[in-house]
């Protein structure tokens, strides 16, 4: 597969990612708090409160990317007929 092409889709992709963010989120305080709580270090992710909230940004994370994955996934599959 074209590499050009993937990477085009993929910008051409992000509006709907900032979409799907904002309707999984809400606002960028709570993405960007999702993100935070992902790269911390498990041990003193449970030491704050709120240790489920912060699990189901985690989840909700993970799943806006394999949806954005898929989606990109899907359009190529679409194209791959007319590139040949």
């Amino acid at each position: 597969m074209h590499p050009a092409l993937i990477v085009l889709l993929i910008v051409l992709d992000l509006p709907f990612f900032y979409w799907f963010a904002m309707v999984a989120f809400r606002d960028w305080n709570a993405f960007t708090a999702a993100i935070v709580f992902w790269f911390k270090p498990a041990l003193r992710a449970g030491t704050g409160g709120g240790h489920h909230q912060d699990v189901w940004a985690e989840v909700k994370l993970v799943a806006l990317g394999l949806a954005y994955t898929l989606i990109v996934l899907f359009q190529l599959a679409l194209l791959r007929p007319l590139l040949g």
